[in-house]
Formats: structure tokens, sequence, C-alpha cells
């Protein structure tokens, strides 16, 4: 058999000209699109309101700002056609309206085409702790224009839920069709809105509002022990403003300042900006674009620098993405490399601390100040206790030493130094399980574990950083966990229960290339930071120069009476 060559350009081109004649026309390739609906909801129409200061409290300045600056995103820098856009805002954006527009977008786009569904507005979810909306359990919900406040029944049917509305009506048609989905919404309680199956204060408004009786909720609805179900879809990205227990903040025309623009915007349609005009780099693997999980993380970091108390989800989780979907660029976002420039951590101390400040000072990673800082210390319960939290209000460490405080300190000073110089080029990614939880575990309820998964076949080293300062090795301990883990794998470990003392335990984790040798020296490490044990691994660590991936994780466990979901509480 002949090979196959291709037929000559001079030949090609009669060809077409002869079909042409005979009035036959080769198809043209189909392009595919980008299909977008923006809904953003800041006022409501007041049904059931009685007052005008009740639809005043329900407002949020935000919505109509974001999405007049979405839209200049999406057509500007991700290319969307103005006639692929669709928006619904404020009164325009009743239940009958985002249910259809939900179904058309099954009918505007081809396979092959990605539709993007953006939201910003009021949301609540089965476990927001203040409103008994009868919603299925592990979904979420918005709040429609038109929703009668003044009728309390059958809440969960008169809302836009992940299960009964946005599922059924558009993600499933959608996934099954061969369509790429990405959902964006800047909610309360939003982070099971696709799955379907400390907070702010001030001028910083919560996108939230209570629904129904907020006395105890019926039984079950917010069992700890609830699994989120399985996500049930292969093509559909989602990224939400919180988990589906925690507020998300509307930064309010008083902190505009904190705004790209100086106009009040949603915290995480603000985050999200600042990575698309190119004034947060995100390209943190250094490859040349901006994954999904790239761009989270970023988010995460600008609402840490923010002191904003919301942990943005995005799915699937890594147990749940065969296809490796969250690794995609993100389309749009500028591929700015993260340098490895690092400033000091700020923290503020009270003015009886004087003993504690001396010890502080002789750290050059550690600076001093007196107004907003990334760590706060406050005088504890007895002369020699003292408490830290850190700059979004989220307790760290309650009631320890002065040598508690400064190993916690110095311990959160070297993970930021030492994550940022991770050269290696390998998207990593890491998280707590169930994700939904967004890295907060009541202590005596829940369960939680960890889950790495990198792009190239790697070798872990995972610390954990406790709320007192000790530096334990979560992995490998012991030769069998000591194993090249291929790529793309999900690596779980650590499975445990939340328990005291309730604080935030800082995880490293560390992906190296290439087995780092010496490692099994340190497999039963737990020390105080600036022990010697703990200095021996920083000084291993530093020897190994900078050839590993590194992320972090922040895990938060709270004691029950800090939730309103126990009643009554005993401490």
């Amino acid at each position: 058999m002949k090979p196959h060559r291709p037929l000559p350009a001079a030949l090609r081109l009669g060809l077409a000209l002869a079909l042409a004649a005979a009035g036959l026309v080769l198809p043209a390739a189909v392009e595919a699109r980008t299909i977008a609906l923006l809904i953003g909801i800041g006022q409501f129409d007041g049904v059931g309101l009685a007052t005008p200061g009740e639809r005043a409290r329900l407002s949020l300045e935000g919505p109509p700002l974001d999405i007049a600056a979405m839209r200049r995103v999406v057509e500007s820098q991700i290319g969307v056609r103005p006639e692929d856009i669709s928006v619904l805002l404020d009164h325009d954006a009743s239940r009958a309206n985002i249910r259809a527009e939900l179904a058309a977008l099954v009918t505007r786009s081809q396979p092959g085409d990605t539709v993007l569904i953006y939201f910003s507005g009021h949301g609540t979810s089965q476990r927001d702790p203040d409103s008994r909306t009868g919603l299925p359990q592990g979904t979420s919900a918005w709040i429609p224009a038109d929703f009668d406040w003044g009728n309390m029944d059958n809440i969960g049917e008169r809302l836009i839920s992940g299960r009964l509305d946005i599922r059924p009506l558009a993600l499933e048609p959608l996934d099954r069709g061969g369509r790429k989905v990405i959902i964006i919404s800047d909610s309360c309680f939003s982070g099971n809105i696709a799955r379907g199956i400390g907070t702010p204060q001030g001028a910083v408004i919560n996108r939230y509002v209570p629904l129904g009786d907020s006395a105890e909720p019926p039984a079950g609805l917010k069992a700890g022990d609830f699994t989120p179900p399985v996500y049930p879809y292969r093509n559909v990205l989602m990224l939400s403003a919180s988990s589906d227990t925690e507020k998300a903040a509307d930064l309010a025309q008083s902190r505009a300042s904190l705004t790209v623009d100086g106009k009040p915007k949603g915290a995480l349609t603000n985050a999200l900006l600042r990575v698309f005009e190119g004034l947060a780099p995100a390209d943190y693997d250094h490859d040349g674009k901006v994954s999904f999980v790239e761009l989270r993380r970023a988010v995460l970091e600008d609402l840490a620098a923010k002191h904003l108390a919301q942990s943005p989800q995005l799915l699937p989780s890594l147990d749940q993405d065969p296809k490796g979907i969250i690794f995609s660029p993100v389309p749009g976002a500028p591929a700015l490399a993260v340098g490895e420039q690092v400033d000091r951590l700020r923290v503020a101390i009270p003015e009886s601390a004087a003993t504690l400040g001396s010890a502080l000072r002789g750290s050059g990673e550690i600076a001093l100040v007196t107004g907003a800082a990334d760590m706060m210390v406050t005088p504890g319960t007895a002369p020699d206790r003292l408490t830290l939290a850190n700059g979004a209000g989220d307790l760290v460490a309650l009631d320890v030493s002065g040598e508690a405080i400064v190993a916690r300190l110095r311990a959160a000073a070297w993970a930021r130094r030492l994550v940022a110089a991770g050269g290696a080029k390998i998207a990593l990614v890491a998280d707590t399980e169930p994700t939904a939880r967004g890295g907060t575990f009541v202590i005596g309820r829940d369960s939680l574990q960890f889950a790495v998964k990198a792009g190239e076949p790697v070798w872990y080293l995972v610390l954990d950083i406790d709320p007192q300062g000790r530096l334990n090795l979560l992995w490998p301990t012991s030769g069998e966990e000591n194993q090249r883990v291929p790529a793309g794998a999900v690596q779980t470990f650590g499975r445990t229960a939340a328990t005291d003392p309730a604080g935030l335990d800082q995880v490293v984790v560390l992906a190296f290339p290439a087995q780092p040798a010496g490692i099994e020296a340190w497999s039963n490490l737990s020390a105080p930071f600036g022990s010697a044990e703990a200095s021996g691994l920083a000084q291993w660590l530093a020897a190994r120069g900078h050839a590993y991936a590194a992320a972090t994780i922040d895990v938060r466990t709270v004691s029950p009476c800090q939730t309103k979901e126990a009643s009554p509480c005993v401490p």
C-alpha cells in the first residue's frame, strides 16, 4: 500500500472550484464559542416587606458593579461576543426569568462550546444555621429578586437551588451535551451550588439573610456526619465565594478602597478581577498559564490579605476529578508568574506583652506593627496566657504560653518563605476532605483527611504546624509511604477526628520530582519549632534547594460552642 500524500495546492484549489461550480459546498469547521449568563441581584422587588427600611437592609451595593466589571472581562479578555452574553440584573432576575435563561443555555450553545454562569447576590444553604429552607442535603441556593419575604412556607421551592433548578435545567443537559461549564457563585453558603446532589464586620456586608424560623432546624438537616454526594458531572467547574457553612462578603462603599476600582464589589469578584487585570500574578508553577487550581489559590491569598473570613471552594474535588479539569487553563487569565519575594509576617501584640515583643524582634521574618496585621496577639484568661488570631479573626491558639506563641509565629513565617521558594514547575493542589467544610471542622463531631494531587510523578513530604507551634511530620511516616506517587493520582492521608485544642493548623505540602535523600530521618518528627529537631529538618530542607512544588492548607478546629448548631452549648 502506498503511503498517503496530501493533494498539491493547485489541485486542491481546482477541486474546490469544481465543487462550488457544481453547487456543492464543503462544510466549514464550526468554531467553538463561549456563551455567558450573568446574574446580579442587589435590589429586591420587596414582596412581603412592609417598609423601605426592610428593603434597604436586604440590598447589596456590589452586584450591579460586579456585573458591569465581569461583562468587561468576559468581552475583552475571554473574547465572548456581545450577542452571546445574557444579563439578568436586579428586578429582571426573577425566579421565572433565571430558570428560563438557565434552560436557554442548552439551545444557545453547541457541543464543544464553553458556558459561563455567574451569580452575584444573596445565597443560603441547608447548612445555614439561621434558616429553615427545606433544601435537600448537599445543595445551596440563590435568592431571586421576586422572593416573597412575607411567606416562609415551602421556602426551598421558591429559591434557585443547585439540585432543584440549576442542575436539571442547565448543568446536566449541558454536561451530557458536550459543553464545558464554568459556574462562579459570589454568594453566601455557595459551596454546593453546583454539586446539587469569624464573620466580616463593619462595612463588609454579608451576602446573606436568614430565611424562616431561626430555631433549631429539622432533625438531620445539618447533621455533622453528612457526607457530600458524589460530584455528578464530567465537564463542570465551579468556583464559589465560600463553603456551604460560611458567609461571603460584599465590600461596601466605605471599604471600596480595597477594590480594584474604588467601587463596591463582592469580595470573590474583586479577587477574580485582580487576577484578570494583572494586579495579582497567579502562575505559581511558572508554566505559562493559570489553571483553576492556581486561580483559587490567588483568590484565597487575596481574601486573606484583606482579612476576610471566607474560604472559596473549587469543584470537582481532587478525588472526583478523573479528567483533571481543575488543572485546565482559565480562559483570558494573564499568565503572570508569581515571584519569590515574601513580605515579613506582620504581628500586632498588646503593650503588656513586652517579653514577647523582645523575643520576636530577633526574627528578620517578623515585623511588629500597630495597625493591620497578619497575626494578632491578645491577653489570655491568666497573666501568663496569650491568645493568637489571624487577620481574618480565625482563632489560631487559645490561652497558651508566650513560648508557644513565639514558636507558632516563627513557624508561620518560616512556612511562608518555604512555600514561596518552591521552584519546581509542577501543577499541585492540596485540600481537606470533605471539601465543602471549607477547612473548618467541629471538635467531637467532624472527621477529616487530606488529599493531594500533582501533575507529574512526585514524592510527597507533608508537615503540620499545630496551634502551639509544634512541627509534626504527617507524611511519609514509614518506608512504605516514602514512594513515588504517579502523575494525576490522588494521595490521601491523615484521616482523623477533629479534637481539642481548638485553633488553626497550617499544613505544608511539598512535592519533589526526585526522591529526597535522607527523608526517613524525620519520619517520627514532633517537636516545637525552634527545637534542635525542628531546626534540623529546616536545615535539611534548605539543602534541597528549590527543587519542589509547594502548597498549604489551613485547618480550623472549632468548639461546638463556636457554632450555632449546638443548643444548648456546654463548653
